[in-house]
């Protein structure tokens, strides 16, 4: 069992596909640049992050010590939903698979609880699991008080 699972591994890396993890972090807390003088060095000490975070976290921001444009938006604070309910792909496209009608989720939610796959492709490996709910309630009522 034990080289049927290692290999299972090491095709899948060298495929280059890795099991999805979970959702993706969500942003819950963003800074809006108002004054011509902020950088990416004054918004780090003002919400107590590193510039490298702001970075990760944000890709398209520029951090070359230069004044950021006013009117742009940095996440400053994130957090990572906890799936659910996982359920396994029998397609290689997440439009095809089953799962997504089930679950009634669409494509875009779909990759947000999926943080290795991609939103371009939307490419599954057939007999990997996927998240399919980070929603609590969907998968135990009986554990929530909705009225």
């Amino acid at each position: 069992m034990f080289i049927g699972v290692s290999l299972l591994l090491i095709a899948s890396l060298l495929s280059g596909h890795v099991a999805a993890d979970g959702p993706r972090d969500q942003c819950v807390a963003v800074w809006n640049v108002r004054q011509a003088v902020q950088t990416c060095q004054t918004v780090s000490s003002g919400v107590g992050v590193p510039v490298d975070w702001l970075l990760a976290h944000n890709p398209d921001l520029v951090c070359d010590g230069k004044e950021l444009p006013i009117g742009t938006r940095i996440c400053t604070r994130t957090y990572f939903p906890t799936c659910y309910q996982w359920e396994i792909a029998t397609q290689t496209q997440c439009e095809r698979d089953p799962m997504l009608t089930q679950w009634k989720l669409s494509r875009d939610k779909f990759v947000d609880l999926n943080d290795n796959v991609d939103p371009n492709t939307c490419a599954l490996i057939v007999g990997n699991e996927y998240c399919v709910t980070d929603d609590l309630c969907t998968v135990r009522p009986d554990q929530c008080a909705r009225k």
